[in-house]
């Protein structure tokens, strides 16, 4: 998943990265929060999609290839759960944009298993990701790739599926930060998506039956998701930047970004809630509504043993651990998810660092 930044209604999402004036910087301390792991600095690690099988994790996510580099490319680590903590491989790139293509910038993965047949050969994983032709974040839209397995090799499809037309729309976000749920464990896959053009912003779903990628089935029309029952500090409650998982009794779960202030200038998000729903509020939003499980905050990473902190400056883009279908199970203790945490320095003209990105974990009753 991905984080958003909010203007006039309208989310433009801003890139983390570590430049080149940023080296030997020190980043923040990870404290207030459990990071699953810390990489050496200029490396990012945000924006991650989780798929748990038995007690193996497979965590991919955004960083850049090359140390204090701005260009995202995907990572996959794999960890193991051993002596009642989780440990993880190093990590290994497992896709890069596009050298002139309409995706040459990449963002936002997002991982299921299936049967996805490509002329003679069926593979295993669908992965989702949002591109785009420039560095300016414009112009979104959403594709696919597939492979066997995890660690690829990945093969894009050429097209992407969910298209944007700046043309027609305006130079406005477009389609972005998909999350996927299969709903036959095949090759039908449900795709929820973010969508900004002016004066708008929400999140959307579309069904589609990717059993055949050579001929690709998208349903003729998408849907708004209800927003009733969620909350917002700001004074319009705006549902994007999400991830989504489905347990066996057809309750549908999601964590979304929370932004601080009036709909109108909101900032980035500084907080992250948590609800339930039945899936049937896809369809019907008169007669279903979300219940908040939790809201976790910037000032919920306050350590109150540690003097210097004050917390972390922004909390994005939850994802859930799911199984490799997409899937939670009803029965389990706790409900956990994985986020993106960024601390800005103090003084916009110090170099020192400009972001501090780590991926951490957190659990809730649900």
């Amino acid at each position: 998943m991905k984080k958003y930044r909010i203007v006039s209604l309208c989310i433009l999402a801003t890139l983390m990265v570590l430049s080149t004036s940023c080296q030997g910087s020190q980043l923040k301390t990870p404290s207030g929060i459990n990071p699953i792991w810390i990489d050496e600095v200029g490396y990012l690690s945000k924006a991650a999609t989780v798929i748990q099988e038995d007690n193996v994790r497979y965590v991919i996510y955004e960083t850049n290839e090359k140390i204090n580099d701005e260009t995202i490319s995907f990572a996959l680590k794999i960890g193991h759960y051993e002596n009642d903590a989780w440990e993880y491989s190093n990590r290994e790139i497992i896709l890069k944009g596009s050298d002139s293509s309409w995706d040459k910038y990449i963002f936002s993965p997002s991982v299921i298993k299936g049967e996805f047949k490509k002329g003679a050969e069926t593979y295993n994983y669908l992965l989702a990701y949002g591109g785009r032709k420039t560095s300016n974040d414009i112009a979104n839209q959403i594709g696919i790739a597939y492979a066997k397995e995890l660690t690829g090799p990945w093969i894009k499809h050429p097209e992407p599926l969910i298209k944007y037309d700046a043309g027609i729309y305006g130079d406005e976000y477009g389609a972005g930060a998909p999350s996927l749920v299969s709903y036959d464990k095949k090759g039908k896959v449900r795709i929820f998506y973010s969508y900004a053009e002016t004066n708008l912003a929400n999140e959307r779903v579309l069904d589609a039956d990717l059993s055949n990628l050579d001929n690709i089935i998208l349903d003729k029309g998408t849907r708004q998701i209800s927003v009733d029952g969620l909350r917002d500090n700001a004074d319009m409650t705006i549902l994007a930047n999400a991830d989504f998982a489905l347990d066996e009794n057809d309750t549908l779960y999601v964590v979304r970004d929370v932004y601080p202030l009036s709909s109108n200038i909101p900032g980035n998000a500084t907080s992250l809630q948590v609800a339930k729903a039945n899936v049937k509020i896809l369809n019907d939003f008169v007669n279903y509504s979300w219940e908040v499980i939790e809201t976790f905050n910037s000032s919920n990473t306050i350590d109150f043993d540690n003097p210097e902190s004050m917390g972390w400056d922004e909390i994005y883009s939850g994802a859930f651990v799911r199984d490799s279908y997409g899937y939670i199970s009803s029965t389990q203790d706790k409900l956990e998810y994985i986020y993106s945490t960024s601390d800005e320095p103090e003084d916009i003209s110090d170099e020192t660092y400009k972001f501090s990105p780590f991926l951490a974990i957190r659990s809730t009753n649900f």
